[in-house]
């Protein structure tokens, strides 16, 4: 995923400006189209399932890459790789956002908390363990926006009301999680509260990078240059999956 849900300042860019990566709702054909997929010979331990993505930015094609990697002992490896050229369009996050088809019961992480944290709101947020629940993630603002993320994540689990859990580890940095009742799409599309929809599924998001949420007021001034996704190179975000 390129996209988050906005906020108020990001909205009032995207309406006088036009900016293509702000602006989720409006900008769908930015999507990612799946290309082709690979799957490799199973090697005695592993497969590896390779996916990769065009996203079409005129005019230029860009290119995205994901591999899973499942284990015998049905752990999962994935990585996602982009590398971002000088002139290609802005956007505000990379990663990957999984769609779980229930509505889980509690997350526990190991990153910034308790409360939500971006590259230009973290100083006062500890590093530690903390347990949660995606409905207490959600932060019901008078106008839904972007929310719930936390930075340097090292480890998470998700528990779905069953029982079951699934546990994601940072294997070569940290990255970014989040886990809400909603999706980003829905978010950016309701102007009031009661313009979401029913609470049927979570949607996890594992990021490497996200752009800062902060301006220097409430209704135009965008986040700080050092606050924005880098103009070029290359993003990766890579971790394991385990059912624990």
């Amino acid at each position: 995923t390129f996209f988050r849900a906005i906020t108020p300042n990001e909205r009032s860019m995207f309406k006088y400006f036009g900016h293509r990566y702000i602006g989720y709702s409006k900008n769908q054909w930015l999507l990612p189209l799946n290309s082709h997929t690979k799957v490799s010979r199973y090697n005695g331990k592993s497969v590896t399932v390779t996916m990769k993505y065009w996203i079409l930015d005129l005019p230029r094609i860009r290119k995205v890459k994901i591999e899973y990697e499942i284990f015998n002992s049905g752990d999962m490896r994935v990585k996602a790789t982009y590398r971002k050229h000088l002139f290609d369009a802005e956007f505000n996050q990379f990663g990957l956002t999984f769609k779980v088809p229930y509505l889980v019961k509690s997350i526990k992480y190991y990153g910034l908390g308790e409360k939500d944290s971006y590259p230009d709101r973290y100083l006062g947020q500890k590093l530690g363990v903390y347990s949660s629940s995606p409905e207490k993630e959600y932060v019901d603002y008078i106008f839904p926006q972007e929310c719930g993320n936390h930075t340097f994540t090292r480890y998470a689990q998700i528990e779905g009301r069953n029982g079951t859990k699934l546990g994601f580890y940072s294997l070569s940095k940290s990255f970014n999680f989040k886990c809400l009742p909603y999706s980003d799409l829905e978010i950016e599309n309701a102007t009031h509260s009661d313009e979401l929809p029913k609470k049927k599924y979570t949607y996890v998001t594992i990021c490497d990078q996200v752009r800062g949420i902060g301006g220097d007021n409430s209704w135009d001034d965008p986040c700080h240059k050092q606050y924005r996704l880098k103009k070029k190179g290359k993003y990766f975000v890579e971790f394991l999956i385990k059912k624990e």
